[in-house]
């Protein structure tokens, strides 16, 4: 028997000695439950996630998290929000789509839609959350700019988003 086995066997013992009559399967669940919740900590903890109120803020991330952007915008108006101005030596970014960014709350890493909640289908004119992704290839410091457009009107800009972000090791 490996010594980790014998350090597991001997805090199980210990563990049921001490809590006399509370069953094995129980210490699992909890055990299994405990081990559960740190897992989903540990992914949000690998996602930093800003919305409209952090515009024209600065952010410091580590290299090793992914920001998430979660910008309100009228989709059912052909309205998203496009990457302006990024460093593209520094930055793999991206759009998410849909079924990716519910994906994610599902997961619980991001919270619901709140302008989709009970609702069946979109209405036209609502607001909806769109979802950019970007991942640091590399420390440093740079601005994103964000345009909230249409396709077929790329030189009238709704609104923009900025953030300054450092990325630290």
């Amino acid at each position: 028997m490996s010594s980790l086995a014998k350090q597991l066997r001997v805090s199980v013992i210990g563990i049921r000695n001490r809590l006399g009559s509370v069953p094995i399967f129980s210490m699992v669940l909890v055990a299994f439950m405990y081990m559960s919740a740190f897992a989903q900590t540990a992914a949000k903890q690998s996602y930093v996630i800003v919305g409209k109120r952090a515009n024209g803020s600065t952010l410091t991330i580590r290299r090793s998290q992914t920001l998430l952007l979660e910008l309100p915008v009228e989709m059912s108006s052909g309205a998203s929000w496009e990457f302006a101005q990024v460093n593209k030596n520094l930055w793999r970014y991206r759009v998410l789509q849909e079924d990716e960014a519910e994906r994610l709350r599902t997961k619980k890493i991001l919270g619901p839609d709140e302008n989709q909640l009970g609702k069946p289908t979109r209405e036209f004119g609502q607001t909806e959350k769109q979802v950019l992704q970007l991942k640091p290839k590399r420390t440093g410091s740079s601005t994103v700019s964000l345009h909230e457009v249409r396709p077929w009107e790329p030189e009238i800009v709704k609104d923009t988003y900025t953030l300054h972000i450092v990325t630290t090791e």
